[in-house]
This record gives C-alpha cells, sequence and structure tokens, in this order.
C-alpha cells in the first residue's frame, strides 16, 4: 500500500502526469473548458483491491459506483468520510488515485492536511518569501500556488485525486471559500498577464476526498454536496487476512490480537490494523510473558480498562506460544 507522512502539504503526480502535462498550460486550459470531457473512470471495489486496498465489499462499491458515475450531470465527486481514528479514511483517497492511474496512466493526487491556521492562500495562492526575499525575475516565481489552484490546473488534463485530510479542524472561513469554489470551479490565477486573472476547474475530474474526525460539524452546504461516509473498521476475517499479509504472523496469534482490538474498540478507544501489526511484529523479539504483557500495553491499550487483567494475561500467554517461542527456537537453531 501507499504510505505517505503529511506534516502539512503533499503533492504527489505519477510519473506519467509528466510525460503528458509538458504544453502550455492556459492552452490546456482552454481546451478543456471547450470538451468539458469527464476523465474519472468507472470504479468498483474489485478495482481497488486490484491496487492493494483492503475494501468493505457493500459500503465501498456503493460509494465508488456513484463517485465515478459517469453520467454527464455527475457536476461533484465528494464524499466526506468519518470514523474512528485509524479506521483507514486517508488510505481510501489514496487507493482511489492507484485506482485511477491503474486505468488511465495518468492522476494528479494532492494531499493537504488540514489545521486550525489554514488561509486563503494555502488553498488558493500565496506569496512565496524565499524567493521574494532573495529576488525574483519572473512575477510566477514570486506566488506558491495553493492546493485548490493546483487541482484546477491539472483538471483540465487529468483525473485529479484530492485529499482534505481532517478537514473538520480548519475555520469556518476556509470551509467557505472551499464551497466558493465549488460552486463554479474558480480560483485566482497566479498569472498576473492571463486575461480576467483566474481559471476555472473542470470539476468532474476531481475526485474530492474530505476526511474529519468531528471537531465540529460541517456545513450543510457542504454535507449536500458529498456522499456521507461513516466508515467502519474492516470485517473481523478481512483484517486477519490483512495482517497476515503485512506481518507473516501465525494465524492464532493474528486471531488473537484481532479478537482483544475488537472487544477494546466495542468498550470505547481505537485501535487500528498498523497499531496490531505493531504489537504482532513486536511479539516476535520479546523473551517473557511479562515483556509481552508489557509490549500489549504499550501498542494496543490506551486505558486502563481496555483489557481486564484475566484478558490480558490470556493474550500475552497466546503470543509467547504462537509468535515470541516459536521465533525463539528459530533463532536459537539458526546459531
Amino acid at each position: 500500500m501507499l504510505h505517505t507522512h503529511p506534516t502539512q502539504e503533499k503533492h504527489h503526480t505519477m510519473q506519467t502526469e509528466m510525460q503528458t502535462n509538458t504544453q502550455a498550460m492556459p492552452a490546456a486550459l482552454a481546451q478543456a473548458a471547450v470538451n468539458r470531457k469527464t476523465l474519472v473512470p468507472e470504479l468498483t471495489a474489485h478495482d481497488l483491491m486490484q491496487v492493494g486496498y483492503f475494501t468493505r465489499p457493500v459500503e465501498d462499491g456503493a460509494l465508488l459506483a456513484d463517485l465515478t458515475n459517469p453520467d454527464p450531470t455527475m457536476k461533484h465527486r465528494i464524499v466526506i468520510i468519518r470514523g474512528a481514528p485509524g479506521v483507514g479514511k486517508s488510505e481510501m483517497a489514496k487507493a482511489i488515485a492507484r485506482a485511477i492511474f491503474a486505468k488511465t496512466n495518468a492522476v494528479s493526487y494532492i494531499e493537504y492536511l488540514t489545521h486550525s491556521w489554514t488561509s486563503n492562500e494555502q488553498l488558493f495562492v500565496g506569496p512565496n518569501v524565499q524567493n521574494i526575499a532573495v529576488g525574483v525575475n519572473q512575477p510566477e516565481h514570486a506566488i506558491i500556488k495553493g492546493v485548490l489552484w493546483r487541482a484546477a490546473e491539472k483538471s483540465c488534463t487529468m483525473p485529479v485525486v484530492l485529499l482534505l485530510d481532517e478537514f473538520d479542524k480548519c475555520q469556518q472561513r476556509s470551509e467557505a471559500l472551499l464551497l466558493g469554489f465549488l460552486q463554479d470551479g474558480r480560483v485566482q490565477d497566479s498569472d498576473p498577464q492571463d486575461a480576467g486573472g483566474e481559471i476555472y476547474a473542470c470539476l468532474e475530474n476531481i475526485v474530492l476526498v474530505i476526511t474529519s474526525n468531528d471537531t465540529r460539524d460541517l456545513y450543510e452546504a457542504t454535507l449536500r454536496r458529498a456522499f456521507r461516509y461513516e466508515m467502519p473498521f474492516l470485517p473481523e476475517a478481512t483484517e486477519v487476512q490483512l495482517l497476515r499479509k503485512w506481518t507473516g504472523a501465525p494465524v492464532a496469534a493474528i486471531q488473537a490480537v484481532v479478537t482483544a482490538a475488537r472487544t477494546i474498540r466495542q468498550r470505547g478507544s481505537s485501535v487500528s490494523a498498523q497499531e496490531m501489526a505493531y504489537l504482532l511484529t513486536g511479539s516476535r523479539r520479546m523473551e517473557t510473558v511479562e515483556q509481552l504483557g508489557f509490549l500489549i500495553k504499550g501498542r494496543l491499550m490506551k486505558q486502563p480498562g481496555d483489557l481486564t487483567p484475566n484478558e490480558l494475561a490470556n493474550l500475552s500467554v497466546t503470543l509467547y506460544n504462537e509468535s515470541a517461542l516459536p521465533a525463539r527456537i528459530r533463532s536459537e537453531g539458526g546459531k
């Protein structure tokens, strides 16, 4: 799976895009405005599985059928994904980008981690302070294109997947700016030589993925434009399959960890598949049952009551017998 570690903003472009985006952008923008051709291919849950994403067949299948509907009246392709931390909200956007690239050989993936100080400049266009300080010869070198400006620019020649991660952290003013963009796709142009000083996005070519942890409520106008997805954790059997692929751990050890994680979730704490993978990988290096108990507390439990003492002891013994002890035997046998 594609893993990224965003700070504030990242922009990922598939290699083929660099080969297909060599013409002058103003000409491409003008041609796209005439053609208005939908470039986003139809996707299914199977397409995500083909690029390594473990799906929820019912939920993800319904989302993709709606989000990539080829009907020409489909002006917005927006999904708002809510769910517990670690459920895989941002990974969905990356998987969609990979699936689109697998079908079209061209996609622009733009990822932006929003925050309380997200500004107009970061969404549209702002000054490049570093370049201005040293002096610039060309006006375009004095600015930095924001994520919406770049999405609009790219959407004229290829599909775009734009992830606005943790969007509920931004101020309402930033959400209002996004709504203005979604109204007609208009953004301010950074090139002062362009007539009108603005460009228009091909909104039908932008798949906008908004994730939220419900820090605040989003505007009703934002919700109306989107497919609203309450993302659940993967089914138990799928989590076992995923962890088997990631870690190669014994199935008995994986099943014990997944069962414990689901118990913890029922008690109000969140446990991600990645946290379970860290536990399974680390369990091979533990020398005693007591060490395993401490590892479980550090990797799986966030509150003292997430697991009872008896549940913690049983899981520690299971991981010792299924993972730690066999690993030690293999290690000693190889000496």
